[in-house]
């Protein structure tokens, strides 16, 4: 709506801008007939103000305007194209900011402009910009060199994908001194890892934390890892960090916590912020405690948590515990390693979305936690791919049955009583749980644990979909029946890799034969055979002899010597010499000894 009065046409001021809020509300503004501004300093009256005196109005309050003065400074003769854009009188006053930006490039460069002249002396030629506009200019301005910095800071950090690691952080330090705008901008990079014990005194960690945290201007958090110990600071501290990242949507978190006394009993108990475990941009938790009880909150939700990595972490609710796992839908690989239950006789891990899972032994502490292993540890996962069990201490472990099982490994521990029975239980009734696996890799220095077990049991595990078996074991006659049994039960293996363990000690008849070794039948499905850390002993050379006579689809044997026996040239030749001339079941075997 527009309202004329003489020659004069008056134009409603439009809305303000912000939002009502937003604004202060003991400014008052008589030509918006609203608060948020003073009427001096409203730029659309301003404006508007301006373009009455333009036009010759209100002279008798500000009078006639005095001509500029005359230049005595000759204007040089612009380029063709400053003069193209000259002819153009509403060229925007963004489009000059990016003028005076390449300008400013060009001289921090040391390189001359063409257009640095006639640029200032077509804007020294042009209008008054309006206030209003200068505003906007001002707003461009600081986003323009927004851009810039959050290039030059993404440019610079791209220098460590083909250099060292330290050589972006460092070019990005070094932005410090190009401009007063970029001092604090290594504080904005994307990942933050900090050590407290790289400090001292133990006051500067803190400080330096807090510091760089207040200065990132929103800038978010890709990665952030803090390492501290309660000498450098109190939980307190580290609380507050992890909350801050949270906020700046961190994807990959890292804490590894050092308590001052983690000797002592009871452990100590470590409660992270809840909002951590409500954060909707984590995609990595990693979390290493020093065996420190893991407070949980009661609400769980991750939903976008894809890895979960836990160290030396002591659970002591198994409710809680089992919300971590199946209340994170996208959860992939968890991966434990010295970890801790407490008071705990079940210990449950069930997930409809986990695919790779480990757990890399128990600490040997436990038992002043618990008393004994006696807990039993459940797993329900049923799109699980690849499981791994290393420091099997003869735990009861109960898997449901993954139907697309495809990697299986198992580190069976030494430190078993064999008198006891419940052990060769448990381990048969795991490998039972695995017989969907394609991939299977068991390795112990007492494998004769299996065969006895095997014996005194009388049923051992059929493997049908087992297509590769990797052994890592001593060579003995124990051993040869229990590959036997995997080779009499899994019908569909193709390819046999066999590690052969040496062992300091043992208690085996050195002349014995495996002669009675319970071979049904030959076996006719076997391809590969790859023998590595062959040392040329009479068992091991037993044992090549046996594969020989009984594989009758053999195609090829890989024996790969020892470093002992690579030494000794002259016995390898011998030895070399001597497989191959072991009769054959196969018409078309290869024999490789490299």
């Amino acid at each position: 709506m527009q309202i004329k009065k003489g020659d004069i046409i008056l134009v409603p001021p439009p809305l303000m801008a912000t939002e009502p809020n937003e604004r202060n509300p003991h400014l008052y503004c008589a030509h918006h007939q609203d608060h948020g501004c003073t009427t001096n300093e409203c730029c659309h009256f301003r404006g508007l103000e301006e373009d009455l005196i333009q036009h010759g109005h209100w002279t008798k309050f500000v009078g006639p305007r005095p001509p500029p003065p005359p230049r005595n400074v000759p204007i040089p003769a612009p380029t063709p194209a400053v003069a193209e854009r000259n002819n153009n009188v509403n060229l925007p006053r963004w489009l000059l900011e990016c003028e005076y930006l390449s300008i400013s490039l060009a001289l921090w460069k040391g390189t001359e402009h063409p257009d640095v002249e006639p640029i200032m002396s077509a804007t020294l030629r042009r209008p008054k910009i309006k206030p209003n506009l200068c505003k906007q200019a001002e707003t461009l301005r600081s986003l323009i060199a927004g851009l810039v910095a959050r290039f030059s800071l993404s440019f610079l950090l791209l220098i460590e994908g083909t250099s060292t690691r330290s050589s972006g952080k460092d070019n990005v330090i070094r932005t410090s001194f190009l401009s007063r705008r970029w001092r604090y901008l290594w504080a904005s990079v994307p990942d933050l890892y900090f050590d407290g014990f790289v400090f001292s005194p133990k006051t500067k960690f803190v400080k330096f934390v807090d510091s760089v945290l207040l200065r990132r201007n929103g800038w978010g958090i890709h990665k952030f890892c803090l390492r501290f110990s309660d000498y450098y600071c109190d939980t307190s501290h580290a609380c507050t960090w992890i909350s801050t990242a949270v906020s700046y949507n961190v994807q990959e978190l890292s804490v590894y916590y050092y308590p001052r006394e983690h000797f002592a009993l009871p452990v100590c108990l470590f409660e992270l912020p809840i909002c951590l475990f409500m954060c909707k941009s984590l995609r990595v938790l990693k979390l290493n405690l020093y065996e420190s009880i893991l407070n949980l909150p009661p609400s769980i939700h991750m939903p976008f948590l894809n890895t979960l990595h836990l160290i030396s972490v002591t659970f002591s609710d198994n409710n809680l515990t089992r919300k971590l796992f199946s209340n994170c839908p996208v959860l992939k690989e968890v991966i434990l390693e010295d970890c801790a239950v407490r008071d705990l006789s079940v210990f449950q891990i069930s997930s409809l979305s986990i695919e790779r899972l480990t757990i890399d032994g128990l600490p040997r502490d436990l038992v002043l936690c618990s008393g004994s292993y006696d807990h039993e540890i459940k797993i329900s996962a049923p799109r699980l791919l690849s499981i791994k069990y290393i420091n099997y201490k003869g735990q009861n472990i109960c898997l449901e049955k993954p139907p697309s099982l495809v990697d299986a490994a198992i580190y069976l521990n030494t430190e078993w009583d064999e008198s006891n029975q419940i052990y060769f239980h448990r381990v048969i009734n795991f490998l039972r749980d695995l017989s969907n696996a394609k991939v299977l890799m068991v390795s112990s220095q007492r494998f004769q644990l299996l065969s006895v077990a095997s014996n005194i049991l009388g049923s051992f595990p059929k493997f049908f979909y087992l297509n590769h078996l990797k052994l890592a074991i001593a060579v003995t006659i124990d051993n040869i029946r229990l590959i036997t049994c995997f080779l009499n039960n899994a019908p569909h293996l193709e390819f046999l890799t066999i590690d052969i363990v040496h062992l300091r000690w043992s208690n085996r008849e050195e002349d014995s034969e495996p002669q009675n070794a319970p071979f049904a039948c030959g076996v006719d499905h076997l391809k590969d055979i790859k023998i590595t850390g062959f040392g040329g002993s009479k068992d091991e050379l037993a044992l090549v002899k046996f594969l020989l006579e009984n594989v009758t689809v053999l195609e090829r044997m890989t024996i790969m010597p020892s470093k002992l026996l690579l030494k000794n040239s002259e016995l390898r030749m011998k030895i070399s010499q001597e497989v191959q001339m072991y009769p054959s079941a196969s018409t078309n075997i290869v024999v490789i000894f490299s």
